[in-house]
């Protein structure tokens, strides 16, 4: 199954068919009650930025599509006992610096159980 379109975008049959498979897989054959939400918001910046990958420093003037971060969150419980939990992330970038990533951690720690 081909994923990534002419433009490199990732194709919306394998997203659901990402999104069914972690459902199944998630709850398998069990009884548990399966809870999930998703967002998408746009981080396309509004002025020119310094791109990372090249040489020199390249400024973009402006990107060609939109850039995005999306979320998918998924959680099985039997009745008020949360028995997995899973948060996905995908973002449009080709990097995310040193330093983001223990941030996000430590902003979303005091929301999760351990």
């Amino acid at each position: 199954m081909k994923c990534i379109d002419a433009r490199g975008m990732v194709d919306l049959v394998c997203v659901r068919f990402l999104i069914i498979s972690l459902v199944v897989l998630f709850v398998g054959s069990s009884r548990a009650e399966l809870r999930f939400g998703a967002a998408t918001v746009s981080i396309t910046p509004a002025e020119p930025v310094a791109l990372s990958g090249q040489r020199r420093v390249r400024i973009s003037k402006q990107p060609e599509t939109p850039i995005q971060v999306s979320a998918l969150a998924l959680e099985s419980r039997d009745g008020d006992k949360v028995l997995d939990q899973a948060v996905i992330v995908s973002c449009d970038l080709v990097a995310i610096r040193e330093g983001i990533l223990d941030k996000v951690r430590a902003k979303v720690k005091p929301q999760v159980p351990d």
